[in-house]
């Protein structure tokens, strides 16, 4: 049975976050196109035929965005069977990638988007975006599932983290579901709720249940606000041939992602953190299917730590104007630029056209600014910024007696 409890008062300390030594981590520290006109038909002349009727909507067939068009969800660009599924709000939640028993991880596949972020000495952290038709996705999954013991069907949940409140603007009006989170943490969310834990001493047993699910959505959400992306079906010929790349976050931490030409995606792997940096696919825990996302897009964004022992880390995503990034879809790897001016995410070419993405699911890699990109090796290096130091502070002197002040 679910104890999914929602509460806004929850501010414990997560204190069964690993230490990772990072001693050994690696060094190194928008093509314009214009929407498909509208299919017209020509009238029927002859009283003996019938008009044939209007042609199903197909979630590929067109371009989609940047505003929202009726029954398509704005975060994937894909058909949707029930249009009041977008006016529900979308959800956030904070999923555990560390430690390493936490995976694999139920219900990413599912999610509409996924942000990867890194939190500190080397571990990353997904925060996966629930919008649309989802929950028909994670029952289906659950009702399948190769395991047929009692589990949740989106976990397991771990702390709230401060760049999920940026990230959570993208998404009006979203709402954040977290196991609780340190003081200095909660203090900087909003609109969050905990989830707790079924079993207190296991750090990966808080999610969310099947039954969970009705409960966690209103209709208070406008598609409309959630719009801005744009998705096209027609192949990304730009750019230069990515079929597989790997993001090094440490010495514990590796990722890769591969394309599948047969099937249009990049697929995720992950090393298993002894240090080895052999990648294994990484699977739904559901169905143990290995993770697969239309678009991958790689954002370079300011990091900076908010504490001296470096457990706090902030990431600057919201009211840029214009940032680096990298693109892949098709095969193909583009740089591009990426701008959240107004709370809005958009994508651009180098050019200034607008980047289009793939119609389907998005996973976002999220990146220091002094990380690196190796073309050669067709590998990102992540590196963390500096810790703060404490600021000096000037001794006190006594003044200088002016030498014509009589002496005492």
């Amino acid at each position: 049975m679910s104890i999914f409890i929602a509460s806004c008062g929850q501010s414990e300390v997560d204190r069964n976050t690993p230490q990772y030594t990072t001693e050994a981590e690696v060094s190194g520290e928008p093509q314009s196109s214009t929407l498909q006109p509208e299919i017209t038909h020509t009238p029927v002349t002859s009283a003996t035929k019938t008009p044939e009727p209007s042609p199903t909507p197909s979630p590929t067939a067109f371009r989609v965005g940047p505003t929202y068009l009726e029954q398509y969800n704005p975060l994937t660009g894909e058909w949707v069977n029930d249009e009041s599924y977008l006016y529900k709000n979308p959800i956030l939640v904070s999923v555990t990638n560390f430690p390493p028993s936490a995976r694999p991880q139920a219900g990413l596949s599912a999610a509409s988007h996924v942000w990867e972020i890194s939190i500190g000495q080397g571990m990353t952290r997904f925060l996966a975006v629930y919008y649309g038709d989802y929950a028909d996705d994670l029952l289906e999954m659950y009702e399948n599932r190769i395991d047929q013991g009692e589990t949740y069907v989106v976990g397991p949940v771990r702390s709230g983290r401060v760049p999920y409140e940026e990230i959570k603007l993208l998404y009006p009006p979203g709402r954040l579901y977290i196991r609780y989170a340190s003081p200095e943490v909660l203090e900087q969310l909003s609109d969050w709720e905990t989830v707790f834990a079924e079993d207190p001493n296991n750090v990966n047993s808080a999610g969310i249940f099947v039954e969970d699910l009705d409960d966690l959505l209103e209709e208070i959400a406008d598609p409309g606000d959630l719009s801005g992306l744009v998705f096209d079906s027609l192949p990304m010929t730009s750019g230069v041939d990515a079929e597989d790349f790997m993001i090094v976050y440490n010495y514990f931490n590796h990722v890769g992602w591969s394309y599948d030409p047969s099937s249009g995606v990049y697929a995720r792997s992950q090393d298993l953190s002894i240090g080895e940096g052999e990648l294994f696919p990484a699977v739904e825990r559901m169905t143990g299917e290995q993770l697969q996302f239309e678009n991958v897009l790689v954002l370079f964004a300011r990091h900076k730590f908010e504490n001296l022992v470096g457990t706090i880390l902030d990431i600057e995503l919201q009211y840029l104007t214009s940032a680096v990034g990298y693109l892949l879809r098709d095969g193909k790897l583009q740089e591009i630029r990426w701008s959240t001016r107004s709370a809005n995410l958009e994508l651009w070419d180098l050019e200034g056209n607008v980047m289009p993405l793939k119609h389907g699911k998005t996973f976002f890699e999220i990146l220091s600014y002094e990380s690196t990109w190796d073309s050669d090796e067709r590998v990102f290096r992540f590196h963390s910024p500096p810790l703060p130091t404490l600021t000096p502070t000037t001794t006190p002197t006594s003044s200088p007696v002016p030498s014509d002040t009589p002496s005492p």
